[in-house]
């Protein structure tokens, strides 16, 4: 009997103002997700915490636990036991730039490119189940799986040069479970808001990427430390703390997450199961819905 692997999901940025909307999500079969999430509530409750999520990241005690969820994740990570994919998106480019737009429907779709991604990386032929946090606009099983369980997954781009094409027959995605959590409940939820802020937070803030390189060594005691010339607000500091500590993390656990190229957090390559897609238009015709 095959595993039957869960998606769990977070967005972050969907109010007017903010710039860039996200969506991040962790996957992996039923096993490793339910020990990864009862590790992190380990973590919570040394602490005596129910609940962590970016937008409460206020102290060094907050950046603690939530560097001590990332610890867990990136070793989840290396032993290919669970896979996260962010999808961040402008809405002030190309797509996103026009009159009456739906940004709901739009953020139905989103999810929709999403999870079809997620499900071909894993190239899963069982079943699913999904546990989006609690967000009730959208009809998940309507608005979301059944397109997915219509959707044909596994196609190659380019069938021609394959070798062993019979692998890459198409298939559609089964979905057994498709639950709304409270992410107070499910720490692994938290792991998702985690991300989804902080990737957003990478890109809709110019000025992290200059702190960073100004603190940058600021912990290896260096005998003339470097002046801070970039002014961060009480209440972004602690976030940018811990954005330079995943970086920090990642870094030394080789994980390819890039903050150089872009100024934001970007990886180029799937093969250490993290992905942060930063969605660009396809072509003239990729519009987001509106309603006329």
């Amino acid at each position: 009997m095959q595993d039957v692997f869960y998606i769990f999901t977070d967005e972050s940025g969907q109010d007017a103002d903010n710039r860039f909307g996200c969506i991040a999500a962790i996957s992996g079969t039923k096993e490793n997700a339910e020990v990864l999430n009862s590790e992190l509530q380990k973590v919570l409750s040394s602490y005596s915490k129910k609940e962590i999520k970016f937008k409460n990241i206020k102290n060094s005690n907050s950046v603690k636990i939530a560097s001590e969820f990332f610890e867990i994740c990136i070793k989840y990570l290396l032993g290919n036991k669970i896979k996260i994919h962010v999808l961040v998106w402008d809405k002030q480019d190309a797509r996103h730039k026009v009159q009456n737009r739906l940004d709901n429907e739009n953020l139905k779709r989103m999810y929709y490119k999403l999870m079809k991604y997620i499900q071909e990386d894993w190239h899963h032929k069982g079943k699913w189940c999904f546990y989006p946090d609690e967000y009730s606009a959208i009809d998940w099983r309507k608005d979301i799986v059944l397109f997915l369980e219509n959707t044909p997954l596994g196609e190659p781009k380019d069938k021609e040069h394959l070798l062993f094409e019979e692998m890459y027959k198409s298939y559609f995605a089964k979905f057994k479970t498709v639950k709304e959590l409270e992410s107070h409940q499910y720490p692994i939820i938290q792991l998702a808001d985690l991300f989804a802020g902080l990737v957003r937070t990478s890109r809709q803030n110019p000025n992290f990427y200059t702190w960073y390189k100004e603190n940058e060594n600021t912990d290896q005691h260096l005998l003339f430390p470097q002046e801070e010339n970039t002014k961060v607000s009480n209440s972004m500091l602690p976030k940018f703390k811990l954005m330079k500590e995943l970086k920090f993390l990642a870094s030394n656990s080789k994980l390819g997450i890039n903050l150089s190229k872009n100024k934001y957090f970007t990886t180029f390559n799937k093969k250490n199961n993290i992905v942060f897609w930063h969605y660009k238009p396809t072509h003239e015709l990729d519009k987001a819905p509106t309603y006329f």
